[in-house]
């Protein structure tokens, strides 16, 4: 893993990395009104606030975190936990959410 020197996050390889450092360096004129964070676009702001500050929540089962989007929960549990969230057909490739 790549891990990032400002903010700890990992990444698969270099490249991932590289870009992400930008981000770190980049002006941020766009800041949540509900916590420290700031963002260089209001895009990103808008996923910002829809992910972490709505009341919608996706939680673990099996501890106690809790994410915004699914999909960043279904890494979780793979990552974390070691259990598989998409299961590839092995006839057409497509990835589907149950066996």
């Amino acid at each position: 893993d790549f891990q990032c020197n400002d903010c700890g996050l990992a990444f698969k390889n270099k490249k991932s990395l590289l870009l992400h450092s930008r981000t770190h360096s980049e002006q941020r004129s766009y800041q949540c009104e509900e916590c420290d964070m700031s963002f260089k676009t209001s895009a990103h702001l808008r996923r910002h606030h829809n992910t972490v500050h709505r009341a919608i929540k996706f939680s673990c089962s099996h501890c106690s975190v809790s994410y915004g989007r699914k999909d960043k929960l279904r890494m979780h549990m793979e990552r974390t936990h070691n259990i598989q969230t998409y299961f590839p057909c092995e006839i057409c490739l497509k990835s589907f959410s149950s066996a």
